[in-house]
């Protein structure tokens, strides 16, 4: 084509747009008052080629390959082919298609869903610890050893070994010896009854050995009415400066006579092969059979083996006391304890309907706790609980005794609605409060005998203090007070009830009068209550002075010399020769003093860690004879506590579903 004809196309070109603009500009100079027809006309040839002039001029968003170096899409944007065949922008993150554009990549770059699922990818690729090295595959007999041990140590039935071990073989597909286990319930029990057990009790006697060690034993009866005892020993570890304590076995007793009992500690031993002369004390609840005045357990240890030192059960004497002490008060007090928590015991719509009445003085959705028949120091938390329920039970009952006159509920209603009875169970709770801490103290798991005697002493100074003139109380050992000495008793007015108690007997006296009859009686019980709980702890622990010989466990009297040599010590107690020489051990308590890094006002475990612990220079024990020895004195005891825990790890064990387990799988 030569130039002529390129300037003709253009002209007509040009020609064409202006003809187009000027015919549009008349039929907007027309509008709809021109000619109809013609305009009809001109709209309908003109419109079918404006449609299509407007599809050929869309434009199509295609995949660029710019998108995939882009550093924000790069570690996550990939290509894809959908079910068109094009190409289309691909989440590697969350497994999804995104529109076709930067601006959409863009958006579901910063969608809640991608950004939560790329911290996820991030934390996954953070750089994982050095494997260690690959353990050697365990043989068949020791993969069931472990299993048995599991199940054993959670409690669980002997019929799971065998979905256990399907469990461990889908998880473990490629473990041969995995393969090669044959665990039934049967095979477990077995296990369990021959082997683990023996091995433990193994273990247990093999540590007795080598200590001097205390004799722990109870004897409760179980839920399948048979009578068992549990015997524990405990010892002093120097290396790990704690008390350990080692189970020993489980016996069955055919009857709860003394005899029977100690015939079977002592064939239990020989059992075990444990030398009686590593038994230096023994401790046990403080009945009749054990600590009587016939012939009990103790007396006959004492009689055969006379250098055993039998020690009762500070707890049970303190909760001895505790229960005579409380024969002072007004029984209706017990009784209210008790008859409110078996109102609420069996019926959960009674507690239901207890629940809408404490919500009125914003008391909380507590449950009232019941009072043990034989622990009488559970009867504090039951007191608390009352207390901090009153108003609401007050309320309750008030309607209760309207829907169900019974004697027992009215009885209840009256001791609520008496002023008095808050005044006594507030006092019952202060009381019962430092009963129950010094009991708390001795169940410890820290040697303490040696503590016993201050312990008591405080004790007995707080209670007389209460009734009793200061300077009177100050002259006099609190073991030996005589608290009938009414002469040195303070005006019955004076007497000391608690901040509580005191509080409420004060509002009641404003009411009714602070020299009315009922004032009076309140302060004379609280007194007598008071004058019976001292006179018990001095009687029950009369015996004190017989562990003077523990003295020089005090940091105090070691670090002052006060007992210049251990030499009556080892008087008191002949076989401590057989641990170390009198004389090696006399030496180095007298050279332990003259440590600048000891004194006398260190606490006793933080004074003898640091004799323990001290080295000389090529890293021996500077007192090795006099830890050893120290050793033997803390491995006295001083509460039946350990044992407890046995028996209540059994009766986790062997509850409704576990009554007929065999003797020897339980031990």
């Amino acid at each position: 084509m030569d130039l002529f004809s390129l300037i003709k196309v253009e002209e007509s070109d040009v020609t064409g747009m202006g003809s187009d603009e000027s015919s549009n500009d008349d039929r907007r100079r027309d509008g709809p008052s021109g000619d109809a027809g013609s305009s009809k006309d001109g709209e309908q040839s003109a419109a079918p080629s404006r449609s299509s002039a407007r599809k050929k001029a869309k434009y199509e968003i295609k995949f660029s390959e710019g998108w995939l170096a882009y550093p924000l899409f790069s570690p996550w944007l990939q290509k894809r082919i959908d079910g068109a065949g094009k190409f289309v922008p691909f989440c590697g993150i969350c497994k999804t298609a995104i529109t076709m554009g930067k601006s959409a990549i863009m958006r579901h770059r910063a969608s809640k869903a991608h950004q939560r699922a790329s911290r996820m990818c991030a934390n996954l690729a953070k750089p994982q610890p050095a494997m260690q090295a690959p353990v050697p595959p365990s043989s068949p007999s020791e993969m069931e050893m472990k299993m048995c041990s599991f199940l054993v140590e959670n409690n669980l039935p002997m019929s799971l070994s065998e979905n256990l071990l399907a469990l461990l073989r889908s998880l473990f597909p490629a473990n041969e010896a995995l393969n090669h286990v044959t665990l039934d319930g049967q095979k477990a029990t077995n296990t369990i009854r021959q082997m683990l057990g023996f091995l433990y009790m193994k273990e247990g006697a093999e540590q007795l050995k080598g200590h001097k060690f205390s004799l722990v034993i109870d004897e409760p009866t179980d839920m399948a009415t048979e009578s068992q005892m549990a015997v524990i020993g405990t010892y002093f570890d120097a290396e790990s400066f704690k008390m350990n304590t080692v189970f020993i076995d489980l016996v069955d007793l055919p009857n709860g006579k003394a005899d029977t009992i100690y015939t079977a500690v002592i064939q239990c031993l020989q059992e075990k092969h444990l030398p009686m002369e590593n038994v230096i004390g023994f401790c046990a609840n403080t009945c009749s059979v054990m600590f009587g005045v016939q012939h009990p357990v103790s007396q006959l240890l004492r009689k055969h083996h006379p250098w055993i030192v039998p020690v009762k059960c500070s707890g049970d004497l303190i909760r001895q006391c505790a229960s005579r002490a409380s024969l002072k008060l007004p029984k209706s007090l017990e009784d209210l304890c008790r008859n409110i928590h078996s109102h609420f015991r069996m019926c959960l719509q009674k507690r239901d309907a207890f629940r809408e009445f404490q919500d009125l003085p914003n008391a909380d959705d507590h449950r009232i706790l019941g009072a043990g028949h034989t622990r009488w120091l559970a009867m504090k938390i039951c007191v608390d609980r009352i207390l901090e329920q009153y108003e609401a039970l007050k309320a309750y009952f008030q309607g209760v005794a309207i829907e169900d006159p019974t004697h027992t509920n009215d009885s209840i209603l009256t001791s609520l609605t008496n002023a008095f009875t808050v005044a006594y169970l507030e006092f019952m709770s202060y009381n019962l409060g430092r009963l129950a801490s010094f009991n708390k103290l001795f169940q410890s798991e820290v040697p303490l005998l040696h503590v016993l005697k201050h312990e008591v002493s405080q004790l007995l100074l707080g209670l007389s203090l209460d009734f009793m003139e200061l300077s009177h109380v100050r002259m006099c050992d609190p073991l030996d007070l005589n608290v009938n000495d009414e002469e040195h008793h303070m005006p019955l007015c004076n007497v000391y009830t608690g901040v509580k108690a005191s509080s409420t007997i004060q509002s009641v006296g404003d009411s009714i009068g602070a020299k009315h009859p009922d004032i009076t009686l309140f302060q004379h019980h609280c007194k007598q209550f008071l004058i019976e709980c001292v006179t018990e702890i001095q009687h029950t622990f009369s015996n004190l002075q017989e562990l003077d010989f523990l003295r020089c466990l005090e940091p105090a009297v070691a670090n002052n010399l006060t007992i210049p040599s251990l030499a009556p010590l080892y008087q008191k107690l002949p076989y401590l020769e057989e641990v170390a020489s009198v004389q090696d051990v006399d030496t180095e308590w007298r050279k332990h003093s003259t440590l600048p890094t000891l004194n006398g006002s260190l606490p006793v475990q933080e004074y003898w860690r640091g004799v323990f612990t001290l080295k000389d220079a090529c890293g021996n024990q500077v007192h090795p004879h006099l830890s050893k020895i120290i050793s033997v004195l803390l491995s006295f005891p001083f509460s039946n506590a350990a044992v407890e825990r046995v028996f209540s790890q059994l009766r986790l064990i062997k509850d409704d579903r576990w009554t007929n387990i065999k003797q020897e799988r339980l031990a």
